[in-house]
């Protein structure tokens, strides 16, 4: 988030043709019920990062 990490992957697994990513997101950060997580290319080397919005605090947590 902004830059900073502020999770881990923790398992990936293969749920027939998609993948499942389970994550561990800290406890301080505030996540709300519009949060998204979007996989974005780091560098033209294959590396990914995953961005996380917490969501819109007029949403529910």
């Amino acid at each position: 988030m902004a830059g900073l990490p502020v999770g881990e992957v923790e398992s990936i697994k293969l749920e027939g043709t998609r993948a499942r990513v389970t994550v561990r997101i800290r406890r301080d950060i505030p996540m709300f019920e519009d949060a998204t997580l979007a996989k974005r290319s780091e560098s033209l080397l294959g590396d990914y990062l995953l961005d996380l919005n917490p969501g819109t605090e007029m949403a529910p947590p």
